[in-house]
């Protein structure tokens, strides 16, 4: 049997609703991106959503329209992409690496308070934190947005695996998909994300209005106004450049697909939870495999990634790579969320140093991805379960 790390969702719904868009003639940024954006503001629950190409620049348009400027310092878990921290450094800023709880991998706020103070005491200007939702389950942004608070620190949330997470915050006693203080939330449509936009695609939310104007007009050069509007009947030909931007507006024909995906965006969820729930009841007790804590009580997960910790018990059983390697000898593909930044060259050489990261460190060396998508079938998941008992030596089969 062959298990696929994913398998991309996508219907006849879909393609119909792509077929559309490709034989109207208009494919670029138009009329679908803006009814893509006024559905996901609907479901999000945000004043304004901006649609671009990827998670990387929403994350890069929101620190620019933030009060986050060159030559300060910015609070970042290590345990993330590459995206969260690089944005960073396209605007002259620094990343503070913060370490991570190993009870699910998030940011560890008590490791931020310790890293924020020493940088502040090397004279660094400390001026936002990037938390970032992990596998789908949310960090708790109540203890953020006090933490924020007392240090006068902008929010910018990494939302790439939680489109349709949430968690109960007890300081406004209700379920929240998102921070009410937080400048925005950034979102992926990436191909193995809680929906698609044809593989690549992100969306900025915000509350603030001049906000929205900033990164709407960054997304596209800067430019007062977009071909849609320049073309139409009653638009104006010509337009102003009124800042310097970039190229990172989201096309009619990825927005088409994302308007159709988001309309079963709950079906794609309770789907991913019922595979999520298989692997927790076949996995619980298992002698070396953890599973990350899910607290449902609090938080109501995505279900983006199903992440496993192995620890090795001795030499006779496989290293976590070795596991890695014999798996996919079996014809089931897993993959590993993250390589910690600092574990990274580019960071090394920047002066992140292993020692001060011991979780993130630990967790690289123990964490496995496995295979998981809406329509990943219970025969697909129990023989990834029992090849999993069968090299570790663990006399259980399903």
């Amino acid at each position: 049997m062959k298990v696929p790390y994913f398998v991309p969702s996508v219907d006849e719904n879909d393609l119909a609703s792509v077929q559309r868009v490709m034989n109207s003639g208009w494919l670029t940024t138009g009329l679908e991106v803006k009814n893509f954006e006024a559905a996901f503001s609907d479901y999000i629950g945000s004043k304004f959503c901006i649609a671009v190409n990827s998670a990387t620049a929403a994350l890069h348009l929101s620190v620019l329209a933030s009060n986050i400027k060159a030559g300060d310092s910015v609070l970042v878990p290590t345990m993330t992409f590459a995206s969260t921290a690089e944005v960073l450094y396209y605007c002259g800023v620094k990343p503070i690496l913060v370490d991570c709880n190993l009870k699910d991998l998030t940011l560890d706020l008590t490791d931020a308070e310790r890293k924020l103070q020493s940088a502040q005491k090397e004279g660094a200007h400390v001026t936002g934190i990037m938390p970032v939702h992990y596998a789908g389950k949310m960090v708790d942004m109540d203890i953020v947005e006090d933490f924020a608070d007392r240090h006068h620190l902008e929010i910018i949330e990494d939302a790439a695996h939680c489109m349709n997470s949430q968690y109960f915050s007890k300081k406004y006693d209700q379920w929240l998909n998102k921070s009410k203080k937080s400048l925005t939330q950034c979102y992926s449509f990436y191909c193995n994300k809680c929906i698609t936009t044809c593989g690549e695609g992100g969306m900025i939310c915000t509350d603030s209005e001049e906000i929205a104007h900033t990164t709407k007009s960054l997304s596209l050069h800067g430019l007062s106004t977009d071909a849609w509007n320049r073309f139409s009947s009653k638009g104006n030909s010509f337009y102003d450049i009124s800042q310097n931007g970039y190229k990172y507006n989201l096309t009619d024909v990825a927005a088409s697909m994302g308007c159709s995906q988001l309309k079963k965006a709950e079906l794609l969820k309770n789907k991913r939870a019922k595979a999520v729930n298989l692997y927790r009841e076949l996995l619980q007790k298992h002698p070396f495999i953890h599973l990350l804590d899910d607290d449902p009580e609090r938080f109501k997960s995505s279900h983006h990634l199903l992440v496993i910790r192995y620890e090795q018990p001795d030499t006779l059983h496989p290293s976590r790579d070795q596991l890695l390697q014999a798996l996919k000898e079996c014809e089931i593909t897993p993959s590993v969320h993250w390589k910690p930044l600092h574990l990274h060259s580019f960071y090394k050489k920047q002066g992140f140093e292993s020692e001060d990261f011991p979780n993130a460190t630990r967790a690289f060396e123990e964490i496995i991805s496995l295979p998981l998508f809406p329509d990943i079938t219970e025969e697909q998941i129990v023989y990834v379960v029992n090849t999993l008992n069968k090299l570790l030596h663990v006399e259980k089969k399903f």
